[in-house]
């Protein structure tokens, strides 16, 4: 209240995106990154529990995703708008009003019957479910054909509705197929006791870690004119040579001394 008698509400500054922002028609979110977003929705629904509060419209839309220094999604629940207090006293709806968003109410809900805890469970499994396909598990033309799907289908199971290409841990499968029972009563029976079920959903479950081994590899380079080495070529040849070994300590012949003897006995006979 200001000084001059204005009320008004303190609302926090929330940084980031709604999951409907995220949760796109066609995209499929990895398990990993559905089951710590489902954590902190059933922790925030705990809390709400716990107060004796029931959500009511639980939808991508009232699920913010903010970004927190070290969490990039912080999960958080907005509004409350239409939550019902589980206080016959204090009840905010007939009975036989069916308010919330028709894709993700309970069967409670659809038939207009009195709800509590465990239909936000329910709301959680339409989430999860959505998040794991890329789609909602019911869909018509007729908001009546939806209700009656909630009320009497059965889901088809999220791991044979799932793109082959994404593998859901079969413990996970059991989790979103219990929380969309159509009984309260065949559902988990707190917002805690299905926290600890999903988040042990994907303990020892295999990821798909790529390898870090050394994969051998043949590598094909084309040599190019520049990386080519030249072939030498042979000289050429300038004459015979004899390539026959020399025999070992051969000597080369002497020119044989021409004798001069006739020469000087001619000579002597002239001076005689």
């Amino acid at each position: 209240r200001t000084d001059e008698g204005h009320l008004y509400m303190v609302m926090e500054l929330l940084t980031g995106k709604p999951l409907s922002a995220v949760a796109r028609r066609g995209v499929q979110l990895a398990p990993e990154r559905v089951v710590a977003i489902g954590c902190q929705v059933l922790k925030s629904l705990h809390e709400a529990h716990t107060q004796g509060i029931v959500h009511r419209d639980l939808k991508p839309d009232n699920i913010f995703l903010s970004e927190i220094v070290g969490e990039p999604e912080h999960v958080k629940v907005l509004d409350f708008g239409i939550a019902k207090v589980l206080d016959q006293s204090a009840a905010l709806t007939a009975t036989g009003t069916v308010i919330g968003t028709v894709a993700y109410m309970s069967p409670e809900q659809c038939g207009g019957k009195a709800v509590d805890a465990r239909s936000d469970l329910y709301s959680l499994g339409v989430l999860l479910w959505q998040l794991l396909v890329g789609r909602p598990p019911f869909e018509a033309e007729q908001t009546v054909a939806v209700l009656l799907m909630h009320l009497q289908e059965p889901p088809l199971p999220v791991a044979q509705a799932a793109t082959p290409g994404l593998v859901i841990p079969e413990p996970l499968a059991r989790v979103v197929e219990r929380l969309l029972a159509k009984a309260p009563d065949d559902r988990y029976a707190s917002a805690l006791e299905a926290t600890a079920a999903l988040s042990g959903a994907m303990a020892g479950s295999p990821t798909t870690t790529p390898s870090t081994a050394a994969i051998p590899v043949t590598v094909s380079i084309p040599v190019t004119a520049a990386m080519a080495v030249p072939a030498v070529a042979p000289r050429p040849q300038t004459g015979t040579r004899d390539l026959t070994p020399a025999e070992p300590h051969a000597r080369p012949a002497r020119a044989r001394p021409r004798r001069r003897w006739p020469f000087v006995a001619a000579a002597l006979l002239v001076l005689a």
